[in-house]
């Protein structure tokens, strides 16, 4: 090997360190079997051969066993094409590949000679240029992916062919140069093969990055949205009456104290009212009819009132209804009004009675309100019942 002249070297060194860049590559590829695959492992053969052949061989030119190791390559290239229409056949191809390349080394070792290198010049031109003809058939019908390869493999026939027409050196440089071109074309096609396989399977990752991660906000919206739901369920059941799901009496009073703050000088009106004789409902007929008189009340109270107004139950059988921007002459019109429609249509039939207090005449704060409305209340007790009173005190 020291021996030989820069193109020899050059030339051996393109083969062996291409060929084995590219044996490396395929095996590297995924377990499965493909096409690519059986033609990168195809490349075991030139590899072998050549540095095989430039340990233990001495008595041929290396420069025809490069040529005679390209020959039987695109020779296998040929045959892998005729008979790969089924996949279970790259199995046997790989076995065949390295069955070849053992062979080839064995007949160079015993006999220094390659059947092919036995032809006369014109037959080895014959087989060169009919598989030139076979890969420009290829090159024009396979897919686009598969041109590239055909395309290095014509570059290396034709560097091949070029052998036979040595006698000027710039010839033998031009050979070299179409090797180059020829191992670097099949170079660029693994190495695009492998890349386009990593790049696709990246994209994939992404994708499953991107749809379990919209899975996942998609979840987490879903959990806090229940999470909000039952968080509003939870803070609602905290204001609420569990009875009659008005507001509970800490509520009411809140909202009352929050029209002071935020309203200024807006009036607004509250009514307190209780049904009247309860004590004796829930004495002559129980309990369980006391309730059904309570939610019968607040059923009505909630189709006689708008919807900005509020209702929270203060205490048993005393409620609070909280009329926003409503002046004392007009929450008394609503207290009549719901007077009135409670006497009509409870049922077990009962009757209320009712206090009025109006914001800020009444008072400005929420304890004033509430005692005005409390003795408002009183005073429609007083009265006989069954009427709407609005306490003298204020």
């Amino acid at each position: 090997m020291l021996n030989l002249d820069i193109l020899t070297k050059i030339e051996f060194l393109i083969i062996v360190c291409f060929s084995f860049l590219i044996f490396i590559f395929v095996l590297s590829m995924n377990k499965s079997i493909t096409l690519s695959k059986v033609f990168g492992t195809a490349f075991f053969i030139p590899f072998s051969i050549s540095a095989f052949s430039a340990l233990f061989i001495t008595e041929l030119a290396l420069t025809y066993i490069f040529w005679l190791s390209e020959v039987v390559l695109s020779i296998i290239f040929l045959i892998i094409i005729v008979f790969s229409s089924r996949k279970k056949n790259y199995d046997v191809f790989m076995y065949f590949i390295f069955m070849i390349s053992i062979l080839c080394c064995i007949m160079l070792y015993k006999l220094s000679i390659i059947p092919l290198y036995d032809l006369s010049h014109s037959n080895q031109a014959l087989i060169l240029i009919y598989i030139i003809i076979m890969n420009l058939i290829l090159l024009k019908y396979k897919k686009m992916s598969m041109k590239t390869f055909f395309l290095g493999n014509i570059f290396l026939l034709i560097s091949g062919f070029i052998n036979y027409f040595q006698d000027q050196e710039y010839i033998r440089q031009i050979s070299v140069i179409c090797k180059l071109a020829a191992y670097f074309t099949f170079y660029y096609y693994f190495y695009r093969l492998i890349y386009d396989k990593f790049i696709n399977k990246v994209k994939e990752a992404n994708k499953l990055k991107k749809s379990i991660n919209r899975e996942l906000n998609r979840e987490v919206k879903k959990q806090m949205l229940h999470y909000e739901i039952a968080k509003e369920k939870l803070l609602m059941k905290s204001k609420t009456d569990s009875l009659t799901k008005a507001y509970n009496k800490e509520a009411i009073i809140n909202m009352i104290d929050d029209l002071i703050k935020f309203k200024g000088k807006e009036d607004f009106s509250i009514l307190m009212f209780d049904i009247d004789n309860f004590k004796k409902i829930n004495d002559t007929y129980g309990h369980i009819n006391g309730d059904i008189c309570i939610k019968s009340l607040v059923n009505i109270v909630r189709g006689s009132i708008r919807d900005v107004d509020v209702l929270g139950r203060y205490g048993g059988d005393e409620f609070l209804l909280v009329l926003p921007a409503l002046d004392l002459k007009e929450a008394r019109l609503v207290a009549e009004r719901l007077r009135k429609n409670v006497n009509t249509l409870s049922n077990p039939k009962f009757t209320i009675s009712i206090g009025v207090a109006t914001y800020p005449q009444d008072g400005k704060r929420v304890k004033d309100l509430i005692s005005i409305a409390d003795e408002g209340l009183y005073q429609s007790k007083k009265s006989g019942k069954n009427t709407v009173s609005h306490s003298i005190l204020s």
